[in-house]
């Protein structure tokens, strides 16, 4: 058996030699006699000594889990004996940066395929960053209210407000194609899943969405199963599923599980300014942005 000495040696017992139990006598005396080599027969010569000697074993394994531990040592059986581990969170810290000249902001952000998109606001603007360090631009087709961006198996689609129009792109922002959406409408959110893009609309009392299963290239139309007053404040895809969460005081969500064709009510467990949801670690979570209250799901 492989042991780790954590004080100081005497009495005979050397720093790292592997020792096998070659007998055990039971009893009260409950002892072992070593061997230093495996399947030997001559015992280790031990020089008595007084003191105190610990191997630190952070507790007894078995070769095959779920096998109840032995109570004595046994010759028949194999033990691992494990050291003790200490270690400390990896160090985080925060780097400002500075994105590319764009007098009006950026509105939107995304992530896909080793790049970071971020949309001008009002302008032909579009940045990109490997690293989130440094940034460089390209540019997108058109000087309009950009405002969702969504990425999917290579394919990038950008979204605008108040327009039947989207673009698309598989060369990470590089260069980018048109599509029409099924109606003019503020699309704002967009989420990629089961090989689909879903989008929803903004506009207060609509129950607009739409889906593509062609990487953005087209669009049809699907109805959300509400209208709030409010608008829909977000999108999201886990698990086979997409949420779409209402503003204003509501206690209920929107959720499809055929990528965006059907849609059906949810109910969440309290009546709040719901402001955004966001699906990982196996579950959906949503905020709220005026009672600090929060929901999640497990999918």
């Amino acid at each position: 058996m492989t042991v780790v000495f954590q004080t100081s040696l005497f009495g005979g017992v050397a720093q790292g030699t592997t020792y096998y139990v070659l007998a055990k006598y039971t009893g009260a005396t409950n002892q072992i006699t070593l061997t230093a080599t495996d399947g030997g027969s001559t015992p280790v010569s031990l020089a008595t000594a007084n003191g105190s000697m610990s191997l630190i074993a952070a507790g007894w394994d078995n070769v095959i889990p779920g096998k109840p531990n032995a109570a004595l040592l046994d010759t028949s059986t194999y033990y691992f004996i494990e050291p003790t581990l200490s270690y400390s969170a990896p160090p985080f810290t925060q780097t400002p940066v500075t994105l590319p000249n764009q007098t009006t902001g950026y509105t939107a952000v995304g992530y896909g395929d080793g790049y970071w998109l971020a949309l001008g606001s009002n302008s032909t603007v579009l940045a990109r960053s490997v690293v989130g360090s440094t940034w460089t631009t390209s540019t997108l087709p058109a000087s309009t209210t950009w405002t969702g961006i969504g990425y999917g198996n290579k394919y990038w689609v950008a979204l605008r407000s108040s327009s039947n129009l989207s673009h698309y792109s598989n060369d990470n922002g590089v260069s980018w194609k048109q599509a029409t959406m099924p109606s003019t409408a503020a699309w704002r959110y967009i989420a990629f899943g089961n090989n689909a893009f879903v989008a929803i609309d903004n506009t207060s009392a609509s129950n607009k969405a739409a889906y593509s299963t062609n990487y953005g290239a087209t669009w049809t139309a699907s109805t959300l199963s509400s209208s709030p007053a409010s608008g829909w404040k977000g999108l999201a895809y886990g698990g086979g599923v997409f949420v779409a969460i209402p503003g204003g005081s509501t206690n209920f969500v929107s959720y499809s599980t055929d990528f965006g064709v059907t849609w059906n009510l949810g109910t969440l467990p309290s009546t709040t300014t719901w402001e955004s949801i966001a699906y990982g670690n196996g579950r959906f979570v949503a905020v709220s942005s005026t009672s600090g209250a929060a929901a999640y799901r497990f999918n």
